[in-house]
């Protein structure tokens, strides 16, 4: 799957935020992002998409320069033990939903500025199809919307 430069911005600024965060990159080390070979043992790692149902906003005519709304759908998935990842969910609501807020957001290379994050789903919690080393394997699971202020080249 191809990242685009949108993509790209928002995986960093997502990234930036988890690992200066002692209850997410402290505790589960950097988070990874692009094609996820196997799952390791306890591991985060987060993908990026356009939000195919509303892409952009643009205000009517479209010219170089015009702002427009931008939407991207963020998977985080995390692997390990099942309390680690029911943890992890617990602090991924804490630092990132409905952002910006008390005087945290994401930082993007300017002009793109976070508006909102919204969460799509409550953190989920499944046990992987498969084993690693004969332990049981867990997944936590949350999608989140991202809408960014952007400027059309």
């Amino acid at each position: 799957m191809a990242l685009t430069v949108a993509d790209d911005e928002v995986l960093e600024g997502i990234k930036v935020l988890w690992d200066a965060t002692s209850s997410l990159g402290g505790e589960y080390g950097p988070l990874q992002s692009g094609r996820l070979a196997s799952p390791q043992e306890e591991t985060g790692y987060v993908m990026a998409k356009s939000d195919k149902g509303k892409d952009a906003i643009f205000d009517i005519p479209i010219a170089r320069g015009d702002p427009y709304q931008d939407f991207r759908m963020v998977t985080f998935t995390g692997f390990g033990p099942r309390a680690r990842m029911a943890t992890l969910g617990r602090a991924l609501l804490a630092q990132f939903a409905w952002l910006p807020r008390d005087g945290r957001t994401l930082n993007f290379p300017a002009p793109t500025s976070l508006v909102a994050i919204r969460s799509l789903s409550d953190p989920g919690l499944m046990q992987d199809e498969k084993k690693k080393s004969g332990k049981d394997v867990w997944q936590c699971v949350w999608e989140i919307d991202v809408q960014t202020d952007r400027i059309l080249p």
